[in-house]
């Protein structure tokens, strides 16, 4: 029996329990490596459950390894979302290391797979995911073996073990109180979405229309999905349903990449007469509310989720012990007089 361990407690109870091969029970507890850091957990875990009475080796003397998963590469705040999950990560450097990968919004398969996959080589997840049942039965799988966070839009299946973003219904309702007050005539506002099943947008989209038919009833509120492929196929779209609206009064993009919504109605020549809500304060929306294309911007703080996010990872992975699991972030309204750098 190795010294120092208490009577009745043996290697072959400590694999059992953690449910390991009893040599990866002896690499773990004499610190022979070789062990990913999720398994040593478990291991350290059982060993404590069953009292034995030694010392244990640190629980995060090696890196913990998280991965993100974000939808809609060619969209800007996809890629300030990605690029502030780095700047996150770097606050915890000496104990996380954040991989990030992009998959295409429609690529279901692909999606799922790379969701399968995080759950056979690192210890926790992060994805903007959107409403697709092979998404879905993915997650529900992998949240079973490495706590799993949903970032921007949430899974209305659940599965996951927390979810962070702003509330979308009240970023939905606040648009709707911005058209409806700034329009002193009867006319129909148009909602653009892009229809790929993220449900954060649909909140959004349900909450706007809601407010809107109910407290400015004057104003008629008509629906535009654009889930087509390409930038230029989407501005045509936006085009064409903007040029066939006569009483046009107001748009709301609920999240359409590349602004492609409000480039539309630059080009109809539509931009100065017709009230534009938009989301998301990229170089792009920033040029088009300088040059009033669009009156308002909600932006949803991408450097707060990637913050917030990753350090209710840590929390549900045992790194960090204080704070909440869920959260509510903060969304932000800009408009041409409060520009970061004006």
């Amino acid at each position: 029996m190795p010294r120092g361990r208490k009577k009745g407690v043996r290697f072959e109870d400590i694999a059992a329990h953690a449910k390991v091969g009893i040599a990866t029970v002896d690499r773990v507890l004499n610190e022979r490596g070789n062990v990913s850091p999720r398994t040593v957990k478990q291991v350290l875990d059982a060993a404590r459950d069953l009292g034995l009475n030694r010392h244990l080796p640190e629980l995060y003397s090696s890196h913990r390894r998280y991965r993100a998963i974000i939808a809609r590469k060619r969209a800007p705040f996809s890629v300030h979302l990605s690029e502030a999950l780095h700047r996150a990560a770097q606050l915890h450097a000496n104990r996380v290391i954040l991989e990030r990968n992009f998959v295409a919004h429609d690529d279901a398969s692909r999606t799922a797979n790379e969701i399968l996959a995080t759950a056979e080589d690192c210890d926790g997840l992060l994805i903007v995911p959107f409403q697709d049942q092979i998404v879905q039965a993915a997650v529900d799988e992998v949240s079973s073996k490495i706590p799993v966070v949903t970032l921007v839009s949430d899974l209305q299946g659940g599965g996951r073990h927390a979810f962070v973003g702003t509330d979308n219904r009240m970023a939905g309702r606040t648009a709707a109180v911005m058209l409806g007050t700034a329009l002193r005539e009867k006319g129909t506002i148009l909602i653009f979405w892009s229809g790929h099943g993220y449900s954060g947008q649909k909140e959004r989209v349900d909450a706007c229309r809601m407010l809107l038919q109910r407290e400015f009833s004057g104003l008629v509120v008509e629906d535009r999905v654009l889930s087509v492929a390409t930038r230029s196929e989407t501005i045509s779209r936006a085009r064409n349903a903007i040029d066939e609206t006569s009483d046009l009064v107001a748009v709301y993009d609920a999240g359409v990449a590349d602004a492609a919504v409000s480039l539309a109605l630059e080009a109809e020549g539509r931009g100065e007469d017709v009230i534009c809500v938009a989301h998301e304060l990229t170089d792009i929306s920033q040029d088009l509310l300088r040059r009033r294309v669009i009156d308002y911007v909600i932006d949803q703080n991408p450097e707060q989720i990637a913050r917030t996010g990753l350090e209710c990872l840590m929390r549900l992975d045992g790194l960090l012990s204080e704070g909440a699991l869920e959260s509510m972030t903060d969304f932000r309204i800009y408009c041409r007089a409060n520009l970061p750098d004006t």
